[in-house]
């Protein structure tokens, strides 16, 4: 299997999980959502932390796909743009973790109360 066929899978394989952790999005906490100490004081900041988060998530998905693009348009190995794409997207969705974050940290108190 080629790059360029196992890069499509993938990229389908992601942007279908973007669309379906954006319309399934648990509305209180569960097994399933972005998860960290501050997320889970109550259900206002887990609410806003997943729905930040899947927000993110499809934008980051929307770049990796233009970065896909772009690099195998440009690159003449498909192999290295099988990689450099794919590091893209965990690099981006890694990134994803401080961004969400740093927004609960600027939104709640500690005690996860609103921020005046």
């Amino acid at each position: 299997m080629d790059y360029l066929t196992k890069s499509l899978i993938g990229s389908g394989i992601i942007s279908l999980m973007a669309i379906i952790g954006y319309l399934y999005t648990p509305k209180s906490r569960s097994a399933f959502g972005y998860k960290s100490p501050m997320s889970l004081k109550n259900d206002t900041t887990w609410n806003y932390a997943n729905n930040l988060s899947k927000k993110l998530f499809v934008g980051v998905v929307i770049l990796f796909v233009v970065i896909e693009i772009v690099l195998y348009s440009y690159l003449h190995e498909d192999q290295l743009a099988y990689k450099y794409s794919f590091f893209s997207l965990t690099i981006l969705s890694l990134l994803i973790i401080p961004v969400v974050e740093i927004m609960l940290r600027l939104k709640f108190c500690k005690n996860g109360k609103i921020r005046k």
